[in-house]
């Protein structure tokens, strides 16, 4: 049997051997003795060298891409906000004041129009005030706007009685030398005497209404949205309030809707509405006209009912509720006359129901006589539904 080397180092080879063993190189079909290595002169003779086996052969493995592409991407998303940070398209600070009044107490009916795309919204009633309204409103703005650019409300009287007030911030622009962009938090007080009608839009900030406890106030049509932001509407210790029609809705936020005590609401439909928050909704002693149906629904958010009613209206009439959440518990305290008849059907996809019976609905023994009745469907997807009745 003939001997085999490799060419590239010398070493011995077997006769299967398709690599050299010691050196990784490919081998060619070279029978005898293997061919004389160069001899490579040392430019440094007095240094000694010491070489070691040669490796084998290993390829060349490249860096993975996707690393490099992830830093790509994190780069690209997060230089344009420290830009942004910068040059003041976030960067928004306090540049001063704007007030606004009604002086005149002749005009009881007002319409309030509000269009506001940043800040927050405050309306108190205020039994001290000598004028129908007066509002403040708090601006911000970029590194070097001027407050003599900055809305303020404007006012237009619609006949002896009638006074239409409003406010428009405007689109926002977020190219960072627009000097006249401008967030506002506005703050509102109302006289009691004044009838209002309100038309509420803001695109992020908190919308709060409070009456502080003050009796017979009279609000028109309220409608109020916001798309990321709280709606808060307290009549906490006010009687006999009048509402012709009431809607409120909040994209990311949670919603709380006090209605006091004794409240009329005229209207044969109420919607409160969120996308991503939880829903309160307490009343006393509610006085409605007829048939009225309640939309209160959340994707994302628990519901909390607290209704009380002892009052018994001297006619028939049916109060719907239609009380919905995607991802959230339903709960709810009712305190009814005896008298009053009511049932409930509570129904979870994955969740405990617990009602006054057993089972997914109740129906109280006055539920088949009564003139006066409330009908509670209780539906979530992930929650508990639990309701007590007192």
């Amino acid at each position: 049997m003939s001997e085999r080397f490799c060419t590239n180092c010398g070493t011995n080879l077997t006769d299967e051997a398709v690599f050299c063993h010691m050196c990784g190189a490919s081998i060619q079909d070279v029978q005898g003795v293997p061919t004389a290595m160069p001899v490579k002169t040392d430019p440094h003779p007095g240094s000694v060298k010491k070489y070691g086996p040669a490796r084998p052969y290993r390829p060349i493995r490249q860096r993975p891409k996707l690393l490099g592409f992830v830093f790509g991407m994190i780069a690209l998303m997060v230089v344009p906000i420290i830009i942004m940070g910068i040059f003041g398209v976030i960067n928004f600070a306090d540049i001063g004041t704007l007030d606004f009044e009604v002086n005149s107490l002749a005009f009881p009916n007002m319409d309030l129009e509000i269009d506001n795309d940043v800040g927050s919204l405050d309306i108190t009633y205020d039994a001290t005030l000598t004028k129908l309204m007066v509002a403040t409103l708090e601006v911000r703005g970029r590194p070097g706007a001027d407050l003599a650019d900055a809305k303020n409300f404007v006012s237009t009287a619609d006949g002896s009685d009638h006074i239409t007030v409003s406010f428009n911030s405007g689109q926002r622009s977020f190219w960072f030398w627009d000097k006249k962009v401008f967030d506002y938090d506005i703050n509102i007080r109302l006289h009691p005497s004044v009838y209002a009608n309100y038309t509420i839009d803001t695109d992020t900030g908190t919308i709060t209404v409070s009456t502080n406890g003050i009796d017979m106030l009279n609000f028109s049509n309220i409608n109020m949205i916001t798309n990321t932001g709280k709606i808060f509407m307290n009549l906490v210790g006010s009687a006999n309030t009048s509402i012709q029609d009431l809607e409120l809705h909040t994209d990311t936020g949670r919603v709380d809707l006090n209605l006091g005590e004794q409240t009329y609401l005229n209207t044969n439909e109420v919607i409160v509405e969120t996308d991503t928050g939880g829903i309160s909704l307490t009343y006393e002693d509610l006085i409605v006209p007829g048939d009225i149906v309640w939309d209160i629904q959340t994707e994302t958010g628990s519901i909390t009912l607290s209704i009380t009613q002892n009052l018994i209206l001297p006619y028939e009439y049916a109060a719907v509720f239609n009380v919905d959440t995607d991802t959230g518990s339903i709960s709810g305290v009712f305190n009814f006359n005896s008298t009053i008849g009511y049932n409930i059907n509570a129904d979870t996809a994955t969740g405990n129901i617990d009602l006054p019976g057993s089972g997914d609905y109740y129906e109280n023994s006055a539920y088949s006589t009564a003139e006066n009745i409330y009908r509670f469907t209780l539906t979530t997807d992930t929650g508990n539904v639990i309701v007590t009745a007192i």
